[in-house]
C-alpha cells in the first residue's frame, strides 16, 4: 500500500500541476482529450512503477480475457472490446460504464495508473443497444461534408462517453486503391485530399467532447498489391505488402496523418500489412523515424489485433521484440497479455529490449492519460456529456442527413426518379428492409450480420419503412407482393452484399452477383428485365460493384453505399423531397481487368453523381 499511495500522491501532484497550466487564458483552441502535458510529469509516474508495472502498460488484454483479479495481477495499460460476436451488444450504456469503472477501481488499487478503454466506433457505437450507426466511411466520402463529418464524431464521442469509453479505434484514413479489398467501405476516397479533409474532422468532432481516435492503418493500407497477402487466410489483398517509393508515399498516404497529428491526434495503429516487403509492426525506420522522428509525433504507436503473431521472428518472444524495437509502443495481445508481459520483462533483463525504449513508451502512455483526463479523473464523474441517452432524437436526426447526402444518383432515364404522386412502386430485395445489410460490418460484432442471422438484434429503420411512410401519407403506392408486379408502374429492387469485415471481403469477383453479393441479388435481376417495367436499382454496398453488364436494363441507378440504421432516411431523396449531391468518392470501373490496369476504363469517373435539378 506504501507504493500505491507514493504512486497517487505523484499522481496528484501533476494534476494540479495541469489544472493550473489549463487556466492559464490562453485563446488557442484546444481539446480536452489532447491537454499539453509536460512531459516530466509523466516521468515521475514511469520512474515510480517497478518494470513489471511497466511491461504492463505496454499491453491492452480483451474485455472477456482478463477480469477484475486478472487485471490486479496484470495492471495494463488497456483494455478493449474487440469484434468478436453479439454477445454483448445488447448490454446498455450503464453496464458499460459499470463494468469499466471496475476495471478502474482494481487496476489503481495495482499500479496506480488507470486504463484507457478502447472499442472500433468506426460509424457509431454499433456494439452498443439503441446506438445510432452513422453511414460507413465510404458513404461519408460521398456526401463530403466536413462540417456534418465533425459532427458525427461529436455524436459518436457523447455516445461512448455514456458507456465510459474514451479510445475510439477511427478514422480510418486509407487511400483506397483496389475496390476489392475487403476494407474499402472503411476509406473515406481514393482521393487524398478527401481523404485528409473527413479524417481530420472527424477526429476533431471525437477530440472536441474528450474522446481519443486512433488513426489507422499506419501505412500503405489501402494501397497494398493483389496477391501480396502474407496471412494464413490466404486472401489477396488484406494484410498484403504496398510497394511505393518514398516519394509517392510521402505525397499520397502520408498528409492524413500530417493533419491528425497536426489536429492532436495522440494514438496511430500500424497496418496488419507491409511496405516494400518490411512488415508495418516491425518497420523502424517508418515507425520511429519517420513518425516519431521526422513528423514529431509525441503520443503512443499500438499495435493491431494480435499483428505481432504475424511478424517475421520465428517465435512470439522474438516478434514482441521486434516490435518494440521498431517503435510499438502498446501491444494489442488481447488473449495472452500475461505472456507478453513477462516476454517484454525478461528481453529487458537480458538485454534485447532497453530500458530506454520501455521508459519511452510506457512515458507516452501515460502523457496520453494525463492530456486525456484519465488520471484525475478515471470514473469520468466529472466529465460532461452532452446526451443523457443512447439514440437521441438529434443524433438520429444527422444520421438522416448524412443518409441523405451520401445516396449518389448514376443514372435517371426519363425522370423516373423522383417517384411522382400516386406512382405504384414494387420494392423488391433483401437490401431494402434489412438493418444489417444497411450497415454492414462493424456493427454489432466484427463481420457484422443479416437481420435473419441476429434475431433481429439491430434496431433502425430500412428503405422500405422509409417508403411505407410516403405510401401511408399517400405520395406513392407501395407494393412488396412480387405476385402484383403487372400493376406496377415501376420496379424497384434493392441489391447487396453480405455484410463482411477486412479478408472476407476480399474478392477476386466484385459484380453485383459475385462472391459478396445476397443470395436474391440475380433473380432480382432477371425478374425486373423480364418485367418489361421501368426499373430503378439501388445498390446497397461497400464498394462500386462491377454493374456494366446489367446497367443497361436499368432506367436509374441509385449508390447508396452503407446506410446505417437510419437508412429509412433514402425515401426522402427517392421521393424528391432532397435531391442528389453526393459524388462518387472513388472511380467506378467497367470491369474487373481495368482494376489492374495502368489505362483503365471506368463506368464513371471519381466525382460523377446526377441530381434532379442538373
Amino acid at each position: 500500500m506504501k507504493s500505491f499511495r507514493r504512486i497517487t500522491a505523484m499522481i496528484l501532484a501533476a494534476v494540479l500541476v495541469l489544472s493550473a497550466l489549463y487556466g492559464c487564458g490562453s485563446t488557442e483552441k484546444t481539446y480536452p482529450a489532447v491537454q499539453t502535458t509536460d512531459v516530466s510529469q509523466a516521468e515521475q509516474i514511469v520512474a515510480s512503477l517497478t518494470l513489471e508495472q511497466k511491461a504492463a502498460q505496454m499491453v491492452q488484454a480483451q474485455y472477456d480475457a482478463i477480469n477484475f483479479s486478472g487485471i490486479s495481477k496484470y495492471p495494463v495499460g488497456s483494455v478493449l472490446s474487440g469484434g468478436g460476436d453479439f454477445s454483448n451488444s445488447s448490454w446498455s450504456a450503464s453496464v458499460w460504464s459499470d463494468m469499466i469503472d471496475t476495471y478502474q477501481k482494481y487496476v489503481i488499487g495495482s499500479s496506480g495508473v488507470p486504463i484507457i478503454y478502447g472499442i472500433d466506433a468506426v460509424h457509431g457505437v454499433g456494439k452498443m443497444s439503441g446506438a445510432v450507426v452513422f453511414p460507413h466511411n465510404i458513404g461519408i466520402g460521398a456526401a463530403n461534408d466536413p462540417e456534418l463529418t465533425r459532427q458525427m464524431g461529436q455524436a459518436v464521442a457523447n455516445e461512448m462517453k455514456l458507456s465510459g469509453i474514451l479510445l475510439n479505434f477511427a478514422p480510418c484514413v486509407a487511400i483506397s486503391e483496389d475496390p476489392r479489398w475487403g476494407r474499402t467501405y472503411e476509406c473515406y476516397s481514393s482521393d487524398t485530399a478527401i481523404v485528409t479533409s473527413l479524417g481530420r474532422s472527424f477526429a476533431e468532432g471525437l477530440l472536441e467532447e474528450g474522446v481519443m481516435p486512433c488513426a489507422k492503418h499506419f501505412i500503405g493500407d489501402g494501397s497494398t498489391e493483389y496477391g501480396t497477402a502474407y496471412a494464413s487466410n490466404g486472401t489477396p489483398l488484406d494484410r498484403g505488402d504496398s510497394q511505393v517509393n518514398m516519394d509517392y508515399l510521402r505525397a499520397n498516404l502520408l498528409p492524413p496523418y500530417e493533419a491528425l497529428i497536426e489536429s492532436g491526434v495522440k494514438v496511430i495503429m500500424p497496418s496488419h500489412g507491409s511496405v516494400n516487403g518490411v512488415r508495418m509492426h516491425e518497420n523502424k525506420e517508418l515507425l520511429t523515424d519517420l513518425l516519431k522522428g521526422e513528423l514529431g509525433f509525441d503520443g503512443f504507436v499500438i499495435s493491431d489485433w494480435e499483428s505481432v503473431n504475424e511478424l517475421s521472428g520465428d517465435s512470439l518472444r522474438e516478434n514482441v521484440i521486434l516490435a518494440i524495437n521498431a517503435g510499438v509502443d502498446m501491444l494489442m495481445q488481447p488473449y495472452n497479455y500475461g505472456e507478453v508481459i513477462g516476454i517484454i520483462v525478461d528481453a529487458v533483463s537480458s538485454g534485447e529490449i532497453s530500458m530506454e525504449r520501455i521508459d519511452d513508451a510506457v512515458t507516452r502512455i501515460i502523457r496520453v492519460k494525463i492530456g486525456m483526463g484519465v488520471m484525475a479523473d478515471p470514473y469520468l464523474d466529472n466529465d460532461a456529456v452532452e446526451v443523457t441517452r443512447i439514440g437521441s432524437d438529434g443524433y438520429r436526426e444527422l444520421a438522416q442527413e448524412l443518409v441523405k447526402k451520401s445516396m449518389v444518383l448514376l443514372k435517371n432515364e426519363d425522370d423516373v426518379l423522383p417517384f411522382k404522386q400516386g406512382t405504384k412502386v414494387l420494392a423488391l430485395g433483401q437490401a431494402l428492409d434489412d438493418v444489417g445489410v444497411l450497415c454492414g460490418g462493424w456493427t454489432g460484432s466484427w463481420c457484422g450480420d443479416t437481420d435473419k442471422n441476429t434475431d433481429n438484434y439491430l434496431p433502425g429503420t430500412t428503405i422500405l419503412d422509409g417508403l411505407r411512410e410516403y405510401h401511408e401519407a399517400g405520395i406513392i403506392e407501395l407494393i412488396t407482393d412480387e405476385s402484383r408486379i403487372d400493376e406496377a408502374d415501376v420496379v424497384l429492387i434493392g441489391l447487396g452484399e453480405e455484410p463482411y469485415a477486412e479478408w472476407y471481403g476480399d474478392s477476386d469477383d466484385i459484380s453485383v452477383t459475385g462472391n459478396n453479393a445476397l443470395e436474391d441479388n440475380s433473380g432480382l435481376i432477371r425478374l425486373a428485365k423480364d418485367s418489361g417495367k421501368p426499373t430503378v436499382a439501388l445498390i446497397v454496398a461497400g464498394r462500386n460493384v462491377l454493374i456494366s453488364d446489367q446497367i443497361g436494363n436499368w432506367d436509374a441507378v441509385v449508390q447508396c453505399y452503407l446506410p446505417g440504421n437510419e437508412a429509412g432516411a433514402a425515401a426522402e431523396v427517392l421521393c424528391g423531397e432532397q435531391d442528389f449531391s453526393g459524388r462518387l468518392p472513388m472511380p467506378w470501373y467497367a470491369k474487373n481487368s481495368d482494376i489492374d490496369s495502368d489505362a483503365p476504363d471506368y463506368l464513371f469517373d471519381l466525382g460523377y453523381g446526377l441530381s434532379y435539378n442538373g
